[in-house]
Order: C-alpha cells, then structure tokens, then sequence
C-alpha cells in the first residue's frame, strides 16, 4: 500500500519531469509512459501513452519512448491551442 506521502512525493516528481512511466504496476509484464495534453487554457485533457512488454521496454528504451511521447503530447497541446 502506498502512503500518502509517498504518493505525494511521486505526483509531484511526475509533474516536474512532465510524464510518468508505470513498469508491471497495473499488470504483471506491461511497462507503460503518458504526458499529458493540454487545452489552450492550460487545463489537461486527455494523454498520449505508449505500452508495451518489458522485455521490449527496457530502462533505455523507456528514456527514449518518454521523450518521443512527451514530444507528440506537446505538439498536440500546441495544437489544441496550448502555448500561444
């Protein structure tokens, strides 16, 4: 279980690096990375996530699919009217 403290402290490290990455969290076997969207004003709505095996989403992998993710989910927000 998951204290509320620690559960602060990643939020607050995932807000900061502006993604997350859950390895066999939600299910045994699956790695996973989300950035989130944003609308013009700011406010998030939605995510961009890629998935995958752990056997394929190595520790490196993972770096680079965060970047690239992070990178698509900024160009939708842009898109979306966020940034101007």
């Amino acid at each position: 279980m998951t204290g509320t403290v620690a559960l602060r402290g990643e939020l607050e490290a995932v807000v900061g690096q502006g993604f997350a990455v859950a390895v066999e969290e939600l299910e045994v076997g699956l790695a996973a990375v989300a950035a989130p969207v944003r609308a013009h004003d700011g406010k998030v709505i939605g995510a961009l996530s890629a998935s995958g095996p752990v056997y394929r989403l190595t520790e490196d992998r993972l770096t680079e699919l965060s970047k690239r993710t992070v990178a698509a989910a900024v160009e939708l927000s842009r898109r979306m009217g966020y940034g101007f």
